[in-house]
């Protein structure tokens, strides 16, 4: 048959209509948090009265609680059921119906839509009405994440019509979604359903098989159960044109319908009014003869029976609170009576089940655990013939260390001959005792035999057997552990905010309790943003431990980078797993390199104070260096006042980003006004940090003195005669004796310097002997030799340089020079920097001129120093040899490392990377200023793309 039509436009506007009253119909969904394997039960999907109760999204919420009604339900509607109470199934068939006829509407849409539009709404299929499909959730409103692992199982009843059941045909889709916006299909399985040919309700359970999913609070697991029907050889008989039938039967039908309206049969009436509205509803949606074999295949396909005493429609999710497979395990009954986790792959066995227990054995524990629920799903086969004996009980046991758990019992229904009825059968353990706890070393075992007073007798008429150990037929054992409480841990930190600095470390104490004796072993279990970043080390990683004992131990978690790359980074996350025999817990770490970690300083360096002339301003420099930790830098804002309120310009104002250790300069400008009696004042000034506030403040106490020279000139001797105690000798005349005193003094020095200056034949000067200079200018120092004597000199000049002679060259004019009596010259001596200059680098020169027939040569000592001298390194031509190649080929890389700053560099870095690991690295290249440097770095290729970095240091 051709596929039941999805809706488009109409559709979309219904959905969408249907959503606006979603909060009408929602009730508080099902908020259980579920722990090991838990059972849902389907409810009326065509509940008209909406007392099934709706989940915030609008759809159906399964019931945790099996139903009590007395009343199947079936979808689609079974019409046998339709018929024998028209009355209580009409408003259900009438719903049903408009879901068949909305899923028809975009016909109304037009030609013009593309093939695959359905495939722009993915997930969303199953918001739209669907007459085949039951669509309901479960909402989990817990707090913590769920894990969903292994086998959803759906046990299914189906009843259906003889047709239906030779012809065998029809199947059963069920899915799996999970919603929180949209819904996401996890995975769907189709089976055909299996019919009894002699009997009209069968059951039959559909799993689906290695689900992992994880669910997040709010999130909404969907279960769909959609019925796919064979074309029915029924309805294209009924359906088949046959005029002069077709006119006989018009005829004949009048005649029916117009004696039994003369009925007072109620059921008759009911018959009547049923016919008539679906008339009226088949003429209303003008349905075509093929959309009446779509509908008809429908409702004469097996439906669903289910929201009753007698028969649930459930499904049962294996939950678990923990992502850790090892607390959700499937086993598989093999043919050595083991129960293994590979899962079987080669032909299934069979093994007959009497009255003694077979029994298949797990693997020892490596570690206690507690056992929260346990399941089987056994494929049985079996026969009953013989009306005359109880009906078979199969008895599953649950046993651990040869002591039974809990059983449970399953009655086999009766069959009728010939057949052999082959089916799972998913049993749920449900008495396993609170807090069982499973010791290391234990195992558990699966014993399956009939019950106590069950017997087969002649295996013509009874006959029991177990399928497993294949592909085809995989009996298994699933159960669900939690960890015990036997090993706790409990942790402190230092620094305890763990906020730390780069290349600092965290150290965590884990202080690890145990109720049993153990040997306990500490590890990494899982990382966040560790990789290049982070180094953890824990010791010791393994120790024994007493019962009732404590034991500590250390995890260092250690930043690597040092650079401000490393406040960029994401928290390092650590889980550490604390694992023995006895038990098993973890804990989380964690570590940040932070700037909450980081100690703000500020260290300000305050000129002399100097006295300033009234009518006159004097600049104070002050300088501001950035001593934070970390390498965190630092901005600042630098204000400055007066106390007498002067004028005081400051410049700059402010300053960003100040790196640690550097420093910078502040003139702080102060204006003195002319006429006032002021002799001193206070300049205060105040360092701000943008960062965190912080206040610095420094002062300067200076003197103002007067502008007019004589005063300040008397005031002085007038003070230092009254220091020395001339006043009480000479009375008012005191402060002359001073300067009377000091000009006799610098009388007789100048008469002695007249005497030596005399006797000098030749002198030599040089106005600035220290200079600074950009590393790609020179310094010119003019050395100007006078000739004192009344004679010709000749004068021989030479020079030495003195410190970094590599680096440094000189030159000079020419030499000797002859000087007439009182000539003098000026010879210009040229410091010039090399290519190798390196910043802060300086050079001492010694300059001698000798004059000839003088015993002792004069000397001049240069200084030239380096200032600004910066150095600018890139990557260019980079070529790999060969361009080729395949994984663990060895492949060269070249590249050029030019300078192209004004000095020498020393101790360069480059780095490989490979992927983002580092493979291989060239140190301590010397690059000359303006230079370059050819390199060839070798590497072996790996699997798949090579990706490559070069970072030069």
């Amino acid at each position: 048959m051709r596929p039941i039509k999805k809706p488009f436009i109409l559709t979309v506007i219904f959905l969408l209509f249907c959503i606006s009253f979603i909060p009408m119909f929602a009730v508080n969904p099902v908020g259980a948090s579920p722990s090991g394997e838990e059972t849902f039960y389907f409810k009326n999907f065509l509940d008209f009265e909406g007392s099934s109760g709706y989940d915030s999204l609008g759809f159906i919420s399964l019931s945790e609680q099996p139903s009590t009604s007395t009343n199947n339900s079936y979808y689609p509607p079974y019409p046998i059921d339709i018929l024998s109470d028209i009355s209580g199934n009409q408003e259900e068939f009438a719903l049903w119906f408009g879901y068949l006829a909305l899923s028809y509407m975009d016909e109304l849409a037009g030609d013009d839509l593309p093939d695959d539009w359905m495939d722009m709404f993915g997930g969303m299929e199953i918001m739209f009405p669907n007459p085949l499909r039951i669509v309901e959730s479960y909402e989990y409103q817990g707090n913590e994440t769920l894990y969903i692992d292994g086998d959803v199982v759906f046990n299914l009843d189906f009843i259906s019509n003889i047709e239906s059941r030779i012809e065998n045909e029809d199947q059963v889709k069920v899915s799996i979604y999970t919603m929180s916006y949209l819904p996401e299909l996890i995975d769907s399985t189709n089976t055909t359903i299996s019919q009894s040919t002699l009997s009209k309700i069968s059951s039959q359970t559909v799993s689906i098989e290695d689900i992992n999913v994880t669910l997040n609070p709010g999130t909404s697991l969907i279960f769909t159960i959609e019925m796919i029907p064979s074309n029915k050889s029924k309805t294209e008989i009924l359906l088949k044109e046959r005029p002069l039938l077709s006119s006989i039967s018009s005829t004949f039908k009048d005649l029916v319908l117009n004696f039994l309206s003369q009925s007072s049969n109620s059921e008759i009436q009911n018959f009547i009014q049923f016919y008539d509205e679906f008339i009226n509803l088949t003429s209303e949606y003008n349905f075509s003869k093929s959309d009446l074999t779509d509908a008809a295949n429908a409702l004469f396909c097996p439906s669903l029976v289910y929201d009753s005493k007698d028969h649930q429609a459930s499904v049962t999710v294996p939950f678990s609170s923990s992502s850790n497979n090892d607390n959700s395990i499937r086993y598989y009954l093999d043919e050595n009576n083991n129960l293994i986790e590979d899962t079987p792959s080669g032909e299934y066995k069979t093994i007959p089940i009497s009255d003694t227990a077979n029994s298949w054995n797990t693997p020892t524990f490596s570690r206690s655990k507690i056992l929260e629920s346990a399941s089987a799903t056994l494929y049985i086969s079996h026969k009953d013939y013989n009306p005359f004996k109880s009906k078979m009980e199969l008895k599953v046991s649950l046993m651990y260390n040869s002591n039974e758990v809990t059983h449970e019992i399953i009655t086999l229904e009766r069959t009728i001959p010939p057949s052999i009825s082959l089916k799972a059968f998913h049993i749920s353990f449900n008495d396993i005792p609170q807090d069982k706890e499973l010791t290391y070393d234990g195992e558990l075992s699966l014993d399956i035999q009939l019950a106590n007073g069950s017997q087969i007798g002649n295996s013509i008429f009874r006959s029991l057997d177990l399928f497993y150990g294949g592909l085809e037929y995989k009996s298994s054992l699933s159960i669900s552990l939690s960890e015990t409480d036997h090993i706790s841990v409990a942790h402190t930190s230092i620094p305890e905010n763990t906020l730390i600095l780069p290349n600092e470390t965290v150290v965590y104490t884990l202080n690890i309790s145990s109720e049993e004796q153990d040997d306990i072993t500490i590890q990494k279990k899982d990382s966040e943003n560790e990789d290049g970043f982070w180094d953890i080390i824990i010791n010791p990683e393994s120790l024994s431990i007493g019962s009732n004992d404590k034991k500590t131990v250390e995890v260092s978690l250690t930043s690597t980078k040092y650079s401000l790359d490393a406040y960029d980074q994401d928290p390092l996350i650590v889980e550490i797993e604390i694992l023995g025999n006895t038990g098993y817990t973890t804990t989380v770490l964690q570590a940040e390199v932070s700037e909450g970690a980081v100690t703000y300083s500020t260290l300000i360096s305050t000129p002399q104070k100097q006295e300033i002339q009234q009518g006159t301003n004097h600049t104070y420099t002050f300088n501001v260096t950035n001593n934070n930790t970390g390498l965190w830098p630092n901005s600042f804002i630098f204000t400055a006042n007066s106390d007498n309120n002067f004028t005081v310009e400051v410049n700059p104002m402010y300053f960003n980003n100040l790196g640690v250790d550097n420093t910078t300069s502040i003139d702080v400008t102060v204006y003195v006004p002319n006429d006032i009696d002021i002799k001193s004042d206070i300049i205060t000034f105040k360092v701000t940090s943008k960062e965190n506030g912080d206040e610095l403040f420094e002062t300067i106490n200076y003197t103002i003195v007067s502008p007019y020279i004589s005063s300040n000139i008397f005031d002085f001797f007038e003070s230092l005669s009254k220091d020395l105690g001339l006043d009480e000798s000479f009375g008012d005349f005191a402060p002359f004796i001073i300067p009377i005193l000091l000009i006799i003094t610098i009388f007789i020095i100048l008469i002695i310097m007249v005497f030596i200056f005399s006797s000098r034949v030749v002198s030599v000067s040089c106005s600035n002997r220290k200079k600074e200079i950009l590393p790609d200018e020179s310094a010119t120092y003019p050395i100007t030799i006078n000739n004192r004597s009344s004679n010709n000199q000749t004068i021989d000049i030479d020079a030495y340089i003195l410190t970094n002679g590599d680096k440094f060259s000189i030159r000079f004019d020419e030499s000797p020079i002859v000087l007439n009596p009182k000539e003098s010259k000026t010879v210009e001596f040229h410091i010039i920097p090399s290519d190798i200059i390196e910043p802060d680098d300086s050079v001492q020169v010694e300059v001698i001129i000798n004059t000839l027939h003088q015993k002792k040569p004069k000397t001049l000592l240069l200084e030239t120093m380096i200032k600004n001298g910066v150095s600018d390194l890139s990557i260019q031509d980079v070529s790999h040899w060969p361009s080729s190649f395949r994984q663990n080929d060895k492949v060269f890389t070249s590249l050029r490392v030019s300078n192209h700053g004004s000095t020498q560099t020393k101790h360069v870095k480059i780095k490989m990377f490979i992927n983002g690991k580092e493979k291989n690295k060239v140190e301590d290249i010397i690059i000359p200023a303006r230079g370059y440097a050819e390199i060839q770095i070798p590497w072996i290729a790996e699997k798949g793309k090579n990706d490559i970095s070069l970072v030069v240091i």
